[in-house]
This record gives structure tokens, sequence and C-alpha cells, in this order.
């Protein structure tokens, strides 16, 4: 029996771009007409380094506003970074042809050094105890992910796009006449008929609150809702343990009582009877993934595994989220969204985030509006729908508890500015459908004047 070879990290050298990066550059302050089609295969990120992705953004930029890439404009802007860049080396440009093959040759350098980042982290991975197989699968599936570069998938003619659509169509008819959904359910009748009938493939569903309003409670029911139609619902759960969330799904049967639970005074009949519909309901909870490859790759696998056909992230300010050369929380957060939304395309799957609103939203005389999302407007750009949870001054009589509106503030494909009043149960885990309203909506500019307005009595 051979010997296993062992080899370390070292042995394997990262790939050093920084000259075909430089010649790039050159390329495209010697050949501008080129940058069009080079802008094609690269981005900054492209490119490693303290300056070299700077200026690259700059030529992008540049070209973008329809103004002149040159040597001498290039050196007017940036001066020493320029000079010790693409002066210094002394490197001829090339012609279009040429830059175009060594942004090409850059673009696969990328793809390398991707690659061996994402392999570091499975070799890094594979060597903690605590991570089992499903664990290390998924990271191989990230390695997968992380490698490829966007814009890489080619064009499709639109006569195969509209046999795409037609076998949809199909789709939609056969499971109508066998009585089955093709959309998922989201455990509101309003909410159903005003999404047409729930929440479709490929869509990213953003539900806002401030703390404490009721965001975990109302996916628990939308995601109960889903698994009860025959739609396996995964729930990614950065705050709260799979114990508590199972605890508040059983709470919304309404037979057993939190105080009660906590007092140790619910017996075995009295649980099993609290339980018996929950059993059957095919609901996946994960409460250890923090990161977003970490949740795109269980969710990938769940998919695959047909355990998931919808998925519930709770809550985006609890993602573990590191930023990059020079990238502000804003852009981070832009990307993060931006994965979530391509994720649900490519898995064919509706994606519930949960996200915090911001302060301004719960001091101010006024119902949320889409500014009030916390920390990115990519939040608003990358989603489908966006649904903001408000506590209504009504108070349920019987509970004493406060009622929920919904509003529909962003809705692509029907009507939106839509407002939900919903009354919560005893345990605050179940909701049921009291009143639709379509107020008027606040521009941003009168919720600042209502606010300075608001400062002024203080």
């Amino acid at each position: 029996m051979n010997p296993i070879k062992t080899t370390s990290i070292s042995e394997y050298r990262l790939p050093d771009t920084a000259q075909l990066e430089r010649q790039v550059l050159t390329d495209a302050v010697t050949s501008p007409e080129a940058i069009g089609e080079m802008m094609r295969y690269l981005t900054a990120e492209a490119f490693t380094g303290d300056k070299r992705p700077h200026l690259w953004q700059t030529i992008a930029d540049l070209y973008a506003r329809g103004e002149a890439v040159d040597i001498i404009t290039m050196h007017a802007r940036e001066g020493a970074a320029f000079t010790d860049e693409v002066i210094a080396p002394c490197l001829e440009g090339s012609l279009a042809r040429g830059a175009i093959n060594h942004a090409l040759l850059l673009r696969n350098a990328q793809a390398r050094r991707r690659a061996y980042f994402a392999a570091v982290k499975l070799l890094e991975a594979s060597t903690k105890q605590e991570n089992g197989e499903a664990d290390l699968c998924a990271m191989a599936d990230t390695i997968s992910r992380q490698v490829e570069i966007g814009g890489s998938v080619s064009e499709r003619p639109l006569a195969a796009v509209l046999d795409n659509i037609n076998a949809g169509m199909k789709e939609r008819r056969t499971l109508a006449e066998q009585g089955k959904l093709y959309r998922v359910p989201t455990g509101f009748e309003v909410l159903d008929w005003n999404t047409y009938k729930g929440w479709g493939p490929g869509q990213l569903i953003i539900l806002a609150a401030r703390p404490s309003v009721g965001k975990t409670a109302i996916m628990l029911q939308m995601a109960k809702a889903a698994a009860g139609s025959g739609f396996p619902a995964t729930i990614f759960s950065l705050e709260m343990t799979e114990d508590e969330l199972g605890q508040r799904l059983m709470f919304s049967t309404g037979k057993v009582a939190p105080s009660d639970v906590a007092c140790g005074r619910v017996d075995d009949a009295q649980f099993t009877d609290a339980t018996e519909g929950l059993r059957g309901l095919p609901i996946y909870i994960n409460d250890h993934s923090r990161t977003m490859e970490e949740i795109i790759a269980r969710m990938t696998i769940e998919v695959r595994a047909g355990k998931c056909r919808v998925a519930f992230v709770d809550y985006l300010g609890l993602m573990d989220i590191s930023t990059g050369w020079r990238e502000s929380l804003n852009q981070a957060i832009g990307k993060i969204t931006g994965e979530l939304k391509a994720t649900a395309k490519r898995l064919k799957i509706p994606i519930i985030l949960l996200c915090q609103l911001n302060r301004d939203a719960a001091r101010a005389d006024r119902a949320p509006e889409l500014y009030d999302l916390r920390d990115s407007g990519s939040i608003e750009q990358d989603a489908d729908i966006v649904m903001m949870l408000e506590t209504d001054e009504a108070i349920e009589p019987t509970t004493g508890l406060h009622d929920i509106n919904i509003w529909l503030r962003k809705n692509r494909q029907y009507k939106k500015d839509i407002c939900i009043k919903v009354r919560p149960n005893k345990t605050y885990s179940h909701f049921d459908e009291i009143s639709v309203e379509t107020p008027e909506v606040v521009t941003e500019e009168e919720a600042e004047d209502d606010d300075a307005d608001n400062d002024k009595l203080f």
C-alpha cells in the first residue's frame, strides 16, 4: 500500500497578477477604444494592491461619463498613484485586440485567486472537529460559486425565453387542474390576493420592522402556511435558537401557554395535543449558519435535497458582514441582498429576508416608508416585494395587545401602498387579518418636514 503523500499550503503559491494588472491599466489608457469591451470582463475586484483597483475604477467611471481617458488625464487626476503603477514600469500599450486578450487573462487570474482563497477556507473547515459531512459539502458548493464571476453566462435568444414562459404556463395549468398551488402562500388571504396568490420563484421579499414589533412571529406564520400547503420551508435563524422557534410554533396552536411551559405545567398529553398538527410540517430550522456564504451553501443543498421551496433568513442585521477594499457597510449589505436575489433566481425559490427599520421610523408620527430601510438603499432596489410592520394604536380588547399594520410598500407585480391590519392572539404567535386600507403615501421630504416640526415642540 502506497503511503499517503502529505503537502502543505506553502507549496501552493497564490497567483501573482501585479504585472498583468499594470499591463491592463496601460492598455486602457493607450487604447481607450477597447475599454468598453474590457469592462465586460473586469471590475475593480479583479485588481490587487492598494492603488490598482482604484485606478481601474477611475478609468471605468471616466469612460462611463464619456470623458477622455488618456495618460495626461489620468496623471492629472491620480498623480503618483498612476505614475508608480503605469508610467514607472515603462510598459508598452497594446492594440485593442491585445488589450481585450489581456483583460481575459486577468479575469481568469481572478477566478484562480477566488478558487485559491475558497480552497483555503475549505481546508480550514476540514480541520475542525465540529464540521460534519454536510458542512463540508456545503463549503465545497460555496467554492464553485465563489469562483464564478458575473457576466460569464451567455445571452439567450428571445425564442428560447418565450418557450420557457410557455412551459411555465403549462406547468401552472397542470398544477391548477390537480388542485395544487404554483406560488407559495403567505399565510394571509389579502396578502395572497395582492401578490398573485403568494411568493413566486426567484423573488426576494423583504420583511422589515423595528425590534419587538413581530417580524419573527409573522415570519413563522408564513413558514407554517407554506409548509401546510406542501412547500417545504427552511428557516435560517441568526437570532433565536431552534428550540425557541419550535416553542413559538407550538404556542401558535393556542393549546399551551408560554407561562405553563416556563413553569413546567405542561404534561405529555398536553404537549402531544399541541404539537400533533406540527410534526408533519416540512419545516427545517438552521440556527448555526452565520455568513452569507454558509447560508447560501446550505440553502442550495436543501433545495437539491427537496427540503426547501421557500427560505427565510432572520435577520440581515445579525449576519456576519466583512467589508473589502475601501468598501462601506452599505456596499457590503448591497452585496448580500444582491447575492440573495441572484440565489433566489438560480434556485427558483422565493427568499424572505428579515431586516430592521431605522429608528426614525419609530419616533416619527407616520407609517414606515421605503427610505426607512436600515443601512442600505440596495435592500429596496434588489427586493421584488417590501413589507413593513408597524404597531397600530388600536389595542385588541381580549388580549390587551396592539394590532399590527403590514404595509406593502413595494410590489413589482401588482398593487402597493396597502395596509393590512392583523390582530395577534394571546401569545403573540398567530395573527388574523381584520381590515385593509390604502392610505396616502408620505414622501421622504414630507417626512423630514414633519420631523423638523416635531423637533420644534421639544
